[in-house]
């Protein structure tokens, strides 16, 4: 695998992760569609949580060690920062993803 420069792995995930808004994270097909290392995805999503760019809802069980070996939903924040990631500000009754932004509104009203 050829691996790219640092700034265009990081673009290349927010690309992805913000056309992957309310989805499990897939951490293999990450790594492979931004031709870096897994571990270097789990230090870039580490950093964007930190920051506030990305929330990571992990799934609810009653057993702690199950709730933590399953792969959490990605949502980010910043719908406007999502749109212009994914270069789309049309109206949200005329966009593919409407049912994904109401679904983040609604995460993170209940988050609050």
């Amino acid at each position: 695998m050829l691996l790219l420069p640092k700034i265009i792995q990081f673009r290349a995930i927010l690309g992805l992760l913000a056309n992957q808004t309310g989805n499990l994270i897939n951490y293999n097909n990450l790594a492979v569609d931004s031709r870096t290392y897994f571990k270097q995805i789990r230090n870039y999503l580490s950093v964007l949580e930190e920051t506030f760019i990305i929330d990571l809802l992990r799934p609810f069980f009653t057993n702690k060690t199950t709730e933590l070996k399953k792969n959490p939903k990605i949502y980010l924040i910043d719908t406007g920062f999502r749109n212009y990631i994914l270069n789309n500000f049309n109206e949200l009754s005329f966009r593919p993803d409407e049912g994904e932004i109401i679904e983040l509104v609604f995460i993170m009203i209940v988050n609050k």
